[in-house]
């Protein structure tokens, strides 16, 4: 997958049902159920969370954000809670603000995770 350089904010992980079409409602509890996840790694750490950030991103860094958009349509379509698919949602995101080889890691686990949602 080439790499693409993307500079716009990241989804913000909460959303209200009210204004969600009936399509986007399982993907909204999917991304809560992650944005939950992250508050519980945060409070259990005493590591930040942060729930909306931009950023500019190129080489691995560029390709795991597809990667990660990929696996968020899985989760839609499949409505499984994954926790290891979440958790490795939650690692991706912060590799997203990490070296070039953290993301580079991240990514070489996505086909296994995306394997995971089918």
């Amino acid at each position: 997958m080439p790499s693409q350089a993307w500079a716009q904010p990241l989804p913000k992980l909460w959303m209200s049902s009210r204004a969600l079409s009936p399509a986007d409602i399982p993907l909204a509890q999917q991304l809560e159920t992650v944005e939950g996840f992250i508050d519980h790694v945060s409070e259990n750490r005493g590591v930040a969370a942060y729930h909306g950030i931009e950023v500019e991103l190129a080489g691995p860094k560029a390709d795991l954000l597809a990667a990660i958009r990929e696996v968020g349509a899985l989760m839609q379509t499949a409505g499984v809670k994954n926790t290891q698919v979440n958790e490795w949602v939650y690692r991706s995101l912060a590799a997203l603000n990490d070296s070039d080889e953290k993301a580079a890691e991240q990514l070489a686990e996505s086909h296994a995770i995306k394997a995971e949602l089918l």
